[in-house]
């Protein structure tokens, strides 16, 4: 906090006024990028969206500050309900609209099914990166992209071969979920 209040040109205790702890500092920060980020690509076509989407997240969490911001933000949403909750509304809300938007022109494209669930999308699109990110390590090349969308696109794709989403599934399990059932902290 010292050297963020040097920087500034403030006294150390203008900062604690503002921000309770490094945790709140680091989430302020982390929503002030999210402010001049979009992921949401319009490319005429969803396999090319979707990559692009992937792809510019990767680029945000490996090259960025954000990236950085993110690597030490995890452990504290993990530990801190209120934090998680205000990361759950703050960015993990504007990532699934986001996904949502493509699924939704995807949709209307003819180009996914229209029973896909933007919020199950997004954590099969994302997930993997973050897995990736934050416990594997493994390195993500620049065709992971592509090689992430082409192994999920049988699934979201609208063909005749695809079986309706809730054959099998539990009808009320989205509905559970939305209503408290607890969520891994999934960053933007």
């Amino acid at each position: 906090m010292e050297g963020v209040a040097e920087r500034a040109g403030v006294a150390k205790t203008t900062i604690y006024r503002r921000y309770r702890s490094k945790t709140d500092l680091a989430l302020a920060v982390l929503l002030d990028m999210l402010e001049d980020v979009s992921t949401q690509p319009y490319l005429g076509g969803t396999v090319a969206e979707l990559t692009k989407l992937v792809d510019k997240t990767v680029s945000l969490m490996t090259t960025t500050v954000m990236g950085m911001v993110m690597k030490g933000l995890v452990p504290e949403i993990a530990a801190d309900p209120h934090l998680a909750s205000v990361y759950r509304e703050k960015v993990v809300s504007r990532r699934v609209a986001e996904v949502s938007v493509l699924v939704a022109r995807g949709i209307a494209r003819g180009e996914l099914r229209a029973d896909l669930d933007p919020e199950v999308v997004t954590d099969l699109l994302l997930g993997p990166i973050y897995y990736r990110l934050f416990l594997s390590g493994a390195p993500m090349s620049s065709t992971f992209g592509t090689q992430l969308v082409a192994t999920l696109l049988p699934v979201f794709a609208a063909t005749q071969g695809n079986p309706p989403f809730s054959a099998g599934v539990d009808p009320d399990f989205t509905e559970r979920r939305h209503q408290g059932a607890s969520r891994a902290a999934v960053p933007g």
